[in-house]
């Protein structure tokens, strides 16, 4: 149902029915609703996969800079935590559902497993890089699609604290790497 405006208040109209539905009295249109969820829970699927490949390189991480970067990869995941707790709550306020079950998860992801056994920083750097660049890629489409004929500036402010604060991760790491 959408919300019509008449005598100064808000009317329930057949749209706030929504689409995980419940009520939703976000003044969005359903189909903005659906373009910036439906790319969000995309996006939470990225950053997850993105989270185990921190959380793996972090555990198996062996060599010359251990230390260093051991913590910083710590520092990473909480970051990346943090990130998609928004970016999920993000789609709730929208009206959609996230499913959080990693099977479901790893299979939305574009962000592939981790190499396993032990890996040196440089590899790890490498690998982690790769997938930060196309995460933050992807948010910045999303900036586009959430600016455009599906405007969300809500969302598309989220996206671009979200890929700044990526941004400053993918520094730190590539930093690491001669």
């Amino acid at each position: 149902m959408d919300l019509e405006r008449g005598n100064g208040a808000l009317k329930e109209t057949m749209e706030t029915q929504t689409l995980a539905g419940a009520r939703n009295f976000n003044p969005l249109s359903n189909p903005a609703k659906r373009n910036s969820g439906e790319t969000l829970i995309g996006l939470v699927a990225d950053m997850t996969g993105l989270y185990q490949q921190v959380k793996t390189a972090h555990w198996n991480l062996r060599g010359a800079g251990f230390i260093g970067l051991h913590r910083l990869l710590d520092e990473v995941a909480v970051e990346l935590l943090t990130l998609i707790d928004e970016t999920a709550e993000r789609v709730r306020q929208l009206g959609l559902i996230v499913d959080g079950n990693i099977t479901t998860l790893a299979s939305q992801s574009r962000i592939g497993p981790f190499p396993t056994g032990l890996v040196s920083a440089a590899a790890a750097c490498a690998t982690l890089c790769t997938g930060l660049a196309t995460v933050i890629e992807s948010m910045r489409w999303a900036i586009q699609g959430a600016s455009g004929e599906f405007y969300d500036p809500v969302t598309a402010d989220l996206l671009t604290r979200h890929s700044g604060a990526l941004e400053i991760q993918l520094w730190l790491i590539e930093s690491n790497v001669e």
